[in-house]
C-alpha cells in the first residue's frame, strides 16, 4: 500500500497534462451535467492556494485506495510521507493522511467520462499494488465505480488494461 500510494502521489505531482483539472471551467464541447439532487456531503476543508483542487482530489483518492483494505499502518504512512516529500508533496500528503473525507466528497464534481475512467484506473492500480485485490478493496472499487457512474463492463475493461500495463512494467 505504501509503495502504491507513493507512486500515485509521485505521478500526481509530476503529471504535466491537465487530465485532473478538478472543479472549475474546463474546455469542453459537452453541455454541463444535470444538477445533482442528492444531499450534499459536508464540505471538506479548503486545500489552500498552493494545492490545485485536482491534485488534492488525486491525493485523497490515492489515500482512500491505500486504506481500502484497512491496513495502512503508521510505518506505511511514514514511508508514504517520505516518498511524497521527495516528490515535493510531503506536507500535502501528511495533512491529508490525518484528515477525514468520504469517497463521495473525493469524486464530487467529476463529470468528464475520461476523468472518471482515469480516477478508477488510478485507484485500481493502487489496490492491486500487492498483486491481490482483497474483499475490502473490491468493495471500495465497487463504491468508487458507483460514485463515478461507471458500469461493470467499463470497470472490467479498465482493470484488464491496467493490470496488463502493470504486468508489462514489472517484466525485466
Amino acid at each position: 500500500a505504501a509503495a502504491g500510494l507513493a507512486w500515485g502521489v509521485y505521478e500526481t505531482m509530476t503529471r504535466t497534462e491537465p487530465v485532473y483539472a478538478g472543479p472549475g471551467p474546463q474546455p469542453s464541447a459537452a453541455p454541463p451535467p444535470a444538477p445533482d439532487v442528492t444531499p450534499a456531503a459536508p464540505a471538506l476543508p479548503a486545500p489552500g492556494p498552493e494545492v490545485p483542487p485536482g491534485v488534492l482530489r488525486l491525493v485523497r483518492l490515492v489515500i482512500a485506495a491505500a486504506r481500502a483494505d484497512g491496513t495502512l499502518s503508521d510505518a506505511d504512512q511514514q514511508t508514504v510521507v517520505d516518498h511524497a516529500r521527495a516528490a515535493g508533496a510531503g506536507d500535502i500528503v501528511d495533512r491529508e493522511l490525518r484528515s477525514s473525507f468520504t469517497l463521495a466528497q473525493v469524486v464530487d464534481g467529476v463529470s468528464d467520462p475520461a476523468q472518471r475512467e482515469e480516477l478508477y484506473t488510478l485507484a485500481f492500480a493502487i489496490v492491486r499494488g500487492d498483486e491481490q485485490v482483497t474483499g475490502g478493496e473490491r468493495i471500495f472499487l465497487a463504491q468508487l465505480a458507483n460514485h463515478l457512474h461507471l458500469d461493470p463492463a467499463a470497470t472490467a475493461r479498465l482493470e484488464q488494461q491496467t493490470a496488463a500495463r502493470i504486468d508489462a512494467a514489472a517484466r525485466p
